[in-house]
């Protein structure tokens, strides 16, 4: 089996476009798709309201996150093998270590914070100075670009593009290159 592309999902805009790119790419170079959700949410158990499941409202969250990006792949490319993992831990460390031997890393420019939309999200910026592996954040799709349309969308393992240049869309922010091994 192939080295798995690893997504970090948050149920962000940006998380979802990072998916529906990244379900491209997997299509594309025959890899499967492996779903990393990472939050702390057992910090915040006593703290929150629980849906009465026994379970941490941020923990039926993030099952509920992963579970609607698997659909949503499952939906774009029924071919795409996924698998998905939910982490109670930081989502810097639990990418970088899900991201050890992956294919690459994809994650949305931004994530769930609220600071300005032009600048790389902190979980991205963390996970791409650190990572092993090359890292894709993408940022947004051009207007012509559909997220199952492969044909418009390149990648290898060190360097990747996305439809229009010239509109800026579509671009990973930030890439880094694999260490020899």
């Amino acid at each position: 089996m192939r080295n798995p592309l690893v997504v970090g999902v948050d149920g962000s805009g940006y998380s979802l476009r990072a998916l529906d790119w990244a379900v491209s790419e997997a299509a594309l170079h025959n890899v499967p798709l492996r779903l990393i959700y990472a939050s702390m949410w057992d910090r915040y158990a006593k703290v929150l309201p629980g849906f009465g499941t026994g379970r941490p409202a941020r923990r039926v969250l993030a099952e509920h996150i992963v579970a609607s990006a698997t659909e949503r792949v499952e939906r774009l490319a029924p071919d795409v093998r996924v698998s998905a993992a939910l982490l109670a831990e930081d989502p810097v460390p639990g990418l970088l270590a899900e991201g050890r031997g992956a294919f690459a890393l994809v994650l949305g420019y931004r994530g769930r914070g609220g600071i300005a939309d032009l600048l790389l999200g902190s979980t991205s910026l963390s996970v791409a100075g650190q990572a092993q592996r090359p890292v894709v954040a993408v940022r947004a799709f051009p207007r012509r670009l559909r997220p199952a349309d492969a044909s418009n969308v390149t990648a290898t393992p060190t360097t990747a593009r996305a439809g229009n240049r010239s509109s800026g869309g579509g671009r990973p922010s930030r890439q880094r290159r694999a260490a020899a091994p």
